[in-house]
């Protein structure tokens, strides 16, 4: 006999409904405590129909959590539903609004006996990979975290002390870091002298003695006067941006050397490591999102439609409407989008740079130019990443010469 189990997941409890496969019959409904004692009901209740965790399929509203990865390490197939998903077929089933963690685990056990086929099972991604990915994604949203704190500081200094805005390569530099710790104020800064700016600077090893006068000029240039009160509030809110910003910093290069060491170890570093300017951080993402389980996705534009860069067409009649991917994996998307802007670098890819000027040519914005760049690099990707081989520039722009440049995009590239 085949189980389908649906889970209606909370922090602390899980509805589950298993229904047989064929019949669509419901067998048991029951609630287990988010425990290890709650996940050896489960079994028990698995084993007590004699079944196995390959004689079932759990369909499940989320694809991480305590309770997903105990499900994969055991062997339970996991197909994850979009909310949105279930929240349309719960339309189809009621007219009425109505909704229950009851009725939820019952329409996700349903799902499966009916359309298994568009849900397509969590694959079995290695355990280097998915901590590869749960790294990679800490990284990002501390990252996220620290453009926060920086652009908080911008808007608080900007309120008493604009003049040091600019004055460095950017406010998580150490030297703007210190500089603000001797020069706390808009007037700590016009009082102290040229020989006290510049001896400051020394003492940090600043090399740019080119710019010094200009950044004596500026800190000396008359100003719109600040009060008292509003300097010192400004300061001491500063000084603790700056001591939030330093832990964060600290947390990112530590989050860093973990990937580095993590993907000493995973087999496919070199492959993506050979697309062009891919470094530690594209590459524990590429690994880290798209898993080392081949069989997951049977073409490039299952990727495609995942990571966003695919659009969605809506047609109905004679009117067809071609829209922006709303519903995909977003760190996914985020991770395209910055490898495309780096592959599109004057020492990047050649075609890559020619089907950009191409994009921006017929008019799109370089948001949606960058977009369609990282679709096409998903062909790619999808390709040497199947065949684990490695990226070969000159290889692709042969193939790109042989089948014609049919647009102005591909003229640099059959040139070259």
């Amino acid at each position: 006999m085949k189980l389908s189990i649906g889970i209606d997941w909370s922090d602390k409890s899980h509805t589950i409904c298993f229904r047989e496969f064929k019949t669509r019959r419901i067998l048991a409904e029951f609630e287990i405590e988010h425990s290890a004692a709650g996940i050896e009901e489960l079994e028990n209740k698995v084993e007590a129909l004699g079944c196995t965790p390959d004689d079932c399929l759990a369909a499940i509203e989320t694809n991480d959590g305590m309770l997903v990865n105990y499900l994969l390490e055991s062997g339970y197939p996991v197909h994850p539903i979009p909310p949105a998903a279930v929240k349309d077929y719960r339309g189809r089933r009621r007219r009425t609004g109505a909704k229950s963690d009851r009725d939820d685990a019952q329409l996700l056990s349903d799902m499966l006996c009916q359309d298994l086929d568009l849900y397509p099972q969590m694959d079995s991604a290695s355990p280097l990979s998915r901590e590869i990915q749960v790294v990679y994604r800490a990284r990002g949203q501390m990252v996220k975290h620290q453009t926060q704190v920086l652009n908080r500081l911008t808007h608080n200094l900007k309120a008493y002390f604009p003049a040091v805005l600019g004055l460095f390569s950017g406010l998580d530099r150490q030297i703007t870091q210190a500089f603000l710790a001797a020069f706390p104020t808009q007037r700590a800064a016009q009082d102290a002298s040229a020989e006290d700016i510049r001896g400051f600077l020394e003492e940090q090893g600043y090399r740019r003695s080119d710019k010094i006068p200009k950044i004596i000029e500026k800190l000396h240039a008359p100003v719109i006067p600040v009060p008292d009160w509003q300097a010192e509030a400004g300061k001491y809110l500063t000084e603790a941006l700056l001591a939030e910003l330093a832990v964060l910093t600290e947390q990112i290069q530590k989050l860093e050397k973990r990937l580095a060491r993590l993907l000493e170890q995973h087999p496919d570093t070199v492959i993506f490591q050979s697309l062009p300017r891919v470094g530690l951080i594209l590459a524990a993402g590429f690994i880290g999102e798209l898993g080392d389980c081949r069989q997951t996705f049977n073409d490039a534009s299952e990727i495609q439609a995942l990571a966003g860069t695919s659009p969605v067409t809506l047609q109905s009649g004679q009117t067809k409407v071609v829209r922006f991917r709303y519903a995909c994996n977003k760190p996914m998307r985020h991770l395209l989008q910055q490898f495309a802007r780096q592959s599109a670098r004057a020492d990047g890819s050649a075609w890559a740079r020619g089907y950009m000027t191409h994009q921006l040519e017929r008019g799109h914005s370089k948001s949606r130019a960058y977009r369609a760049l990282a679709n096409r690099w998903l062909v790619i990707i999808f390709r040497i990443w199947q065949d684990q081989t490695l990226y070969n520039e000159n290889y692709h722009l042969r193939n790109i010469a042989q089948r014609g440049a049919k647009s102005p995009s591909l003229r640099l590239e059959k040139a070259a």
